[in-house]
């Protein structure tokens, strides 16, 4: 599978044409990555900006929903493949290049409001506790390491996520607030059903998910989706899309 996937990407790529077609990949989250199908990209806040980017660098997108531990694969090991959206971490520095951002990320620690757990004010309280997460994501390893006590819960789909508080399969969540209340609203769930305790903070707290490429990449496909970014940001066309979200 990683061959056929390095091959297709070997052969959508390519700069002397007069527009390429590049692969991207994605999992489908509330807000950022959004797919009718299941399988195509069709709309959200992350699609749109690296639509945009890719329009002013002459390129054009084949674009993925594949499930996050998957896409982060393949994203990491085929050169030529635009994934997104990555949180950019210290321990993830090195694996990518890091191409700009097509979101800012807030995580909050969330709880069930009629659930058990008790009202956490601080990360102090959840040193015990049971936290789910979304497998593979940036704040896995930082809780792990915050919390060495507490029981942390990846989980493989973001749209299990909620649905598991609400069984009570962990005591608290932690996601990106803006995702989750999509999703509560997805669900058909109030918001009033969960509680938002507080924001993590220190190298989590106010992040960016940006779009990445593997290290070994075609250095012209890197400036110029680097490139088309960074003038979007420059021209406030990043900010617009962005608050057409919020």
């Amino acid at each position: 599978m990683t061959h056929l996937v390095w091959l297709v990407a070997t052969l959508c790529f390519s700069l002397g044409a007069v527009q390429a077609q590049v692969l991207a990949v994605a999992p489908k989250l509330p807000v950022l990555v959004t797919s009718a199908d299941g399988k195509t990209p069709d709309g959200g806040q992350a699609v749109e900006i690296l639509t945009e980017a890719a329009r002013r660098a002459g390129l054009t997108l084949k674009m993925e929903i594949q499930p996050w531990s998957r896409a982060l694969l393949t994203g990491s090991q085929t050169a030529n493949v635009l994934l997104f959206p990555v949180v950019r971490t210290a321990e993830r520095e090195a694996q990518f290049e890091w191409l700009g951002p097509v979101n800012r990320v807030e995580y909050w620690v969330f709880r069930r409001t009629e659930g058990l757990a008790p009202v956490a004010k601080t990360l102090d309280d959840l040193k015990s506790a049971s936290i789910g997460t979304l497998a593979n994501n940036a704040n896995n390893e930082w809780l792990k390491a915050k919390l060495p006590m507490a029981t942390i819960q990846p989980v493989p789909l973001y749209s299990s996520l909620a649905p598991m508080l609400f069984l009570d399969r962990f005591d608290y969540l932690v996601a990106a607030r803006s995702t989750f209340f999509a999703e509560l609203e997805r669900l058909g769930k109030p918001r009033a059903s969960v509680q938002a305790l507080f924001p993590l903070v220190d190298d989590v707290a106010d992040a960016k998910s940006y779009v990445v490429l593997a290290k070994g990449s075609d250095p012209q496909l890197v400036r110029s989706i680097r490139t088309a970014l960074e003038r979007m940001a420059a021209d406030g066309t990043w900010d617009k899309m962005y608050r057409k979200y919020q």
